[in-house]
């Protein structure tokens, strides 16, 4: 888990002037993001062919490292490292730590912390691939140079309340620093973070714009939009997102979000467009059930079915493809087969509003009034003033 972190941070590390108009780095960063190691490192090779650039070197050295060829994953980083990319340091403190070589890792790491504005100092801590190292002088001296602020002091004691469950607490510990002239992207951040724990979409809008008034950060991006989705606006999400995208447009888990921002706003033909850029790197059960749900919007539902029901094969279990299916076997009027999936995917979750719904209408259809409104009860949430005037009327 943190190593995917890892290599999603250095992802997002890069920005769109490197080469974005190069169609060989985009398949480098496509492979790379599915884990097609082999792949990336061919895109890569053809892009530096025609141009050189250090973020090539890292980018292989980071695709060799995970192919567990350490020599050349060295070679890669040590050229990346001398053309001034302090994030090579990283990945060749991890290199040295797979070949057991202790000096050198704490040597890099030391590069590293120095030289990186924004160093990852909880992933690297966390990291159980350092854990060897954690006895030693050496280790707990490496953090001795961490400077610890006001701000960092504030949010220790703020995390601290939020995870008892003080939430009023930890708001006042924030505040009180900011009224005292803190100005810290951080301490805007975990606000948020508190009010999204308290379901408080629009108070975590509020303290999230205050951190992007100090930096455009792209992680507090994509944070942003995540809230205006919740709150439903996702014109103005797809708009954030995309300006993920331009400050990085390899980051194809962005892509992913903006898709599913793009069919709940009724974009289906965007949907699709974002979908089919990164179905070519990677095909996950994730973005094939919305892939399904952008064709059935559009009435598509043999090419909604070629998407779902590999899902299936995959994951007998998984509700909500389960339920995708039966919708769409309801929009092609085969009600019996749609109320067997959407039967098993209520006995997943049965307390699945749309699901009981097109589960009351399926069975409205084969003549079993009495199954139709008990489904319907069950699913008032989904729509409740259409749902109350269908029971009004056919259920007495």
């Amino acid at each position: 888990m943190i190593r995917h972190l890892l290599r999603a941070l250095t992802l997002l590390s890069l920005t769109a002037p490197l080469y974005a108009q190069t169609d060989c780095a985009m398949d480098g960063y496509g492979y790379l993001w599915a884990g097609r190691y082999r792949m990336a490192l061919e895109a890569f090779n053809l892009c530096m062919d025609s141009e050189t650039n250090p973020q090539l070197h890292l980018q292989k050295g980071i695709c060799y490292y995970e192919m567990h060829e350490l020599e050349q994953a060295l070679s890669e980083l040590k050229q990346a490292k001398q053309s001034g990319l302090p994030q090579a340091s990283l990945w060749l403190a991890r290199t040295y730590a797979l070949q057991q070589h202790p000096f050198n890792t704490i040597n890099e790491l030391q590069h590293y912390l120095q030289h990186t504005p924004q160093p990852q100092v909880k992933s690297i801590q966390k990291d159980s691939l350092f854990n060897p190292l954690h006895p030693t002088e050496a280790w707990l001296a490496l953090w001795q140079q961490i400077p610890h602020s006001a701000e960092d002091e504030t949010l220790n004691e703020a995390r601290y309340q939020m995870r008892r469950n003080n939430y009023d607490n930890a708001h006042a510990i924030l505040e009180h620093s900011m009224n005292q002239g803190l100005a810290d992207q951080k301490l805007h951040e975990s606000n948020a973070q508190i009010y999204l724990q308290e379901d408080n979409y629009q108070m975590a809008l509020y303290e999230m714009n205050q951190a992007l008034a100090i930096e455009r950060n792209p992680e507090y991006l994509k944070q942003k939009a995540d809230y205006l989705s919740r709150l439903g606006n996702y014109s103005q999400a797809s708009t954030v997102l995309r300006e993920v995208l331009a400050l990085n447009p390899y980051d194809f888990n962005t892509r992913s979000l903006l898709a599913a921002c793009a069919y709940k706003s009724g974009q289906y033909k965007a949907a699709q467009t974002e979908l089919e850029k990164c179905k070519k790197y990677q095909t996950n059960p994730e973005n094939e059930l919305l892939a399904a749900q952008v064709y059935r919007a559009q009435g598509l539902y043999v090419d909604a079915l070629r998407c779902i029901n590999p899902v299936l094969e995959q994951d007998s279990t998984n509700n909500k493809a389960l339920s995708v299916r039966g919708m769409l076997f309801y929009d092609t009027e085969t009600y019996k087969r749609a109320s067997y999936d959407l039967s098993m995917s209520l006995d997943l979750n049965p307390d699945d509003a749309e699901t009981n719904y097109y589960m009351a209408l399926a069975q409205w259809k084969l003549g079993r009034t009495q199954e139709a409104c008990f489904f319907m009860k069950r699913a008032r949430s989904y729509n409740e003033v259409e749902v109350q005037e269908w029971l009004q009327k056919n259920c007495r």
